[in-house]
């Protein structure tokens, strides 16, 4: 672990608070940005919350920023150890210009703390807008919603993000970014993945991308997808992603005799390739703050369907229907037949719409530098 003591000349060191750098969309939003600005002005360092790499550490350190980790996550340590442990680490640590927290169940410790030792911009980011109405998810939302309390900047992802963790307080939103040009789509790319995963050109391709997670719904999804095949036999579901939950998900499968027809896939360096070989995207999630995917299968040209726990907010205005959870699978179905069968037509059209509405990674990193310049400066 490399000390931070202070800060090269002229150069912003910037602390992302995360749980870890897995591939998933807060995660994807932060090197978006990291990959864009221009790092001899700012530069990012991690707080990681797991002891283990994770996908994105070994960029990471190629981009120049250090890793640092408490684990707390995986050792369910109590909070009296947490706090000794985040004393010790801003005491070392003296060279933050930013502590810029992703984190929001623990940020009232760590912000805290980064204010004791003289961290003087302090943010707290918004990347939700509800929660699982369990015992667990009740406790994140009680966390969520002192996240602000020693933070002076308060960001969001979008709107309702925002409202979500902060109330009436005042918020500024910072839209998630892709590289647009990456996820633009690509005819040649589309065959060969597909041949790759032996999907024949006209088979119908249903595609979700996201965490193995209770929020992202995967056994709905998965219901859906059975009432699609009892409509259009010829159907494949690509699931992108690894998680908590995808054993479950995994044996569901199994139990309802679809391993022919679902395909499991890790997470990708080049998930744009994924995009290029559906036909529609599926994003049944109980909630979400504004989710990068949805704008990076927007930007590919698939239309989409959406629940209706999803922030309208991601919708650039082509080929997107949002669906009530409340809904049964078959109409859930209707709606991904439909949107499939409309689809965008030129599939290229949509990449000038995601730039023009703000979710461009080139523009978004800009605008964070100079934020971040405004607030040292």
């Amino acid at each position: 672990m490399t000390l931070i003591e202070k800060n090269e000349d002229n150069l912003i060191r910037v602390l992302h608070v995360v749980p870890n750098m897995q591939q998933g969309g807060l995660e994807n939003y932060i090197m978006n940005i990291y990959r864009n600005i221009d790092r001899n002005k700012v530069q990012f360092d991690f707080l990681e919350h797991y002891s283990k790499d994770y996908f994105f550490d070994d960029e990471i350190r190629d981009l120049g920023g250090h890793i640092y980790r408490i684990p707390f996550m995986e050792d369910k340590k109590n909070i009296t150890g947490y706090n000794r442990e985040l004393r010790t680490f801003f005491g070392k640590n003296r060279g933050f210009n930013i502590v810029h927290g992703h984190m929001a169940t623990t940020a009232m410790f760590y912000l805290k703390v980064a204010e004791k030792f003289g961290v003087d911009n302090r943010i707290i980011h918004a990347h939700e807008d509800s929660y699982i109405k369990n015992p667990r998810g009740i406790m994140r939302m009680m966390l969520i919603k002192q996240a602000w309390r020693h933070a002076n900047i308060l960001l969001a992802c979008s709107r309702t993000s925002g409202q979500y963790y902060y109330g009436d307080r005042h918020f500024e939103v910072m839209k998630n970014a892709i590289d647009s040009k990456r996820f633009t789509f690509n005819a040649e790319e589309r065959k060969r993945f597909r041949h790759a995963l032996g999907i024949a050109d006209s088979t119908l391709v249903i595609g979700h991308i996201g965490r193995f997670s209770l929020q992202k719904n995967h056994r709905f999804l998965i219901d859906i997808f059975q009432s699609v095949l009892h409509i259009h036999p010829d159907a494949v579901l690509l699931m992108v992603g690894t998680g908590e939950t995808q054993d479950d998900i995994r044996t569901l499968v199994a139990e309802n005799n679809l391993e022919s027809r679902i395909r499991f896939i890790d997470p990708m360096s080049n998930p744009e390739s994924a995009y290029d070989a559906m036909d529609i995207f599926v994003l049944p999630s109980f909630f979400e703050g504004l989710p990068l995917t949805g704008i990076e299968a927007q930007c590919n040209g698939l239309p989409c369907v959406f629940s209706d726990m999803v922030t309208s907010e991601v919708d650039l205005g082509n080929a997107v229907s949002f669906c009530g959870l409340d809904k049964e699978s078959s109409v859930w179905a209707d709606a991904v037949l439909k949107q499939s069968l409309e689809g965008y037509g030129n599939r290229v059209q949509n990449v000038k719409a995601v730039r023009e509405q703000g979710y461009d990674a080139n523009l978004n990193a800009q605008r964070m530098q100079d934020f971040y310049r405004r607030l040292v400066s």
